[in-house]
């Protein structure tokens, strides 16, 4: 199954990886991005992976790269990520989009 990162996923991982590296170093920044990717990988194999959110809106599923959450919509033709955000912060529908 194909995997689709939103324009606010993508800056979420971008935001990720810069603060991570100014704060932690490169090669944390990049230990992370590689794990964002084997995540996206794995969905591609296995759509229905993570734990369903449905409090946040249809089809909406969650994996864990701790202490980041990747929000995702699932769909028959593609994996939608949708935003990347740390576990502290209060995830709602709005956040995702799904008013």
């Amino acid at each position: 199954m194909r995997v689709v990162l939103t324009e606010e996923a993508d800056a979420d991982m971008a935001a990720i990886f810069f603060h991570l590296a100014n704060e932690a170093g490169r090669r944390t920044a990049e230990k992370y991005l590689g794990a964002f990717y084997d995540v996206y990988e794995r969905l591609a194999v296995f759509p229905g992976l993570g734990v369903a959110r449905p409090e946040l809106g249809g089809a909406i599923h969650m994996c864990v790269v701790s202490p980041y959450l990747i929000l995702y919509r699932l769909s028959d033709a593609e994996v939608s990520v949708l935003r990347l955000v740390h576990g502290r912060r209060n995830v709602t529908r709005e956040l995702i989009g799904e008013e």
